[in-house]
């Protein structure tokens, strides 16, 4: 039998325990990957809200969504679309200084809170019912009540006109359920919306629609601190396409 002197049995243990600290010094020596998530140049927020914005709808996202990101491609830049519910929509815009909201109405309480950056197209609003045709605030304020979305431009005009007898929603959505259900007399909002919404739940052609009592601009805008010079770029582009007729085409797809 061979024998192993001690002075042989120890050098054979250092060298085992020099090359696992080699091991261990090449393994943090290695470059680590880094997981580094690249946001978009710019940041679309937007919320449901048809035949503007259509969420869960890839191929017929909404004609505002439609425009926005057809400039951006023309303007070869990286847009994000990001989708929230319309309160927390209009707070989120407001902590990220490279995000836009594709289409909001114009009003005087909006004016210092975004960069107006175009104007996409103009809306007239009016009263939808289930019944007689609505065609004036003050037949308007006559009735029990009147439902529009919180916090939006239907809501601000109501306001601005004296309502008393306005419900509260946060959706399109639960307007047009709320105004067929009978639970409210008459809905306040674009026609374009009321069309959307009741193709959208299948009702078929239900809502009454008044004549139109208001009539306001729908801007693409952005946070106060977007870039200028993109915003410029943006709002070039914009007429580009108003004039070239691929607003009115995008539009169209919708009808």
């Amino acid at each position: 039998m061979r024998e192993i002197s001690f002075f042989q049995n120890t050098k054979a243990r250092f060298s085992a325990v020099m090359a696992l600290f080699t091991i261990g010094l090449l393994t943090l020596a290695a470059p680590v990957k880094a997981q580094i998530t690249v946001l978009a140049q710019d940041r679309a927020f937007a919320a449901h809200y048809p035949p503007l914005v259509i969420e869960n709808s890839p191929d017929s996202p909404g004609m505002a969504i439609e425009i926005v990101t057809t400039a951006a491609k023309r303007l070869d830049r990286d847009l994000s679309v990001e989708f929230f519910p319309f309160k927390r929509l209009l707070y989120s815009v407001s902590e990220h200084s490279n995000a836009m909201v594709p289409a909001l109405f114009r009003t005087k309480e909006r004016e210092d809170s975004y960069t107006w950056v175009a104007q996409i197209f103009e809306q007239n609003m009016q009263f939808m019912t289930m019944g007689a045709p609505v065609n004036s605030f003050e037949d308007a304020r006559r009735l029990d009540s009147v439902v529009v979305e919180e916090g939006s431009a239907s809501a601000l005009v109501l306001q601005e006109n004296g309502f008393t007898n306005i419900i509260y929603v946060s959706t399109p959505t639960a307007s047009f359920q709320m105004l067929q259900s009978g639970r409210v007399q008459a809905w306040f909002q674009t026609d374009w919306a009321g069309r959307s919404i009741q193709r959208e739940e299948g009702a078929g052609d239900v809502i009454v629609f008044g004549e139109a009592v208001s009539s306001l601009p729908l801007f693409l805008v952005a946070n106060p601190e977007f870039s200028q010079e993109a915003a410029a770029l943006y709002r070039q582009e914009i007429e580009t396409m108003h004039a070239d007729g691929t607003i009115d085409a995008l539009i169209a797809k919708y009808f």
